[in-house]
């Protein structure tokens, strides 16, 4: 699916936490039924995701201020 709302209810659910993600997981920040935010893990404690307009597409590491509430697997 294309939206943020659409994606959060697809694939698997996969405990966020760096020893369990794989590469390609998407990650998701907000509650499951009213989800902001995804991104995709890249191994390494990394994601990518488009922060805002105006940054463009970013990669960083996981962070406890800024922590995904869940995480998906589709494959």
């Amino acid at each position: 699916s294309r939206t943020t709302y659409s994606q959060v209810y697809q694939g698997k659910t996969v405990k966020v936490s760096t020893v369990s993600l794989k590469k390609g997981d998407l990650l998701f920040w907000g509650s499951k039924s009213s989800p902001y935010h995804v991104g995709i893990y890249v191994g390494g404690g990394q994601y990518v995701h488009a922060a805002t307009p105006s940054q463009g597409v970013r990669k960083q590491y996981l962070s406890s201020y800024f922590w995904p509430s869940t995480a998906k697997r589709v494959i």
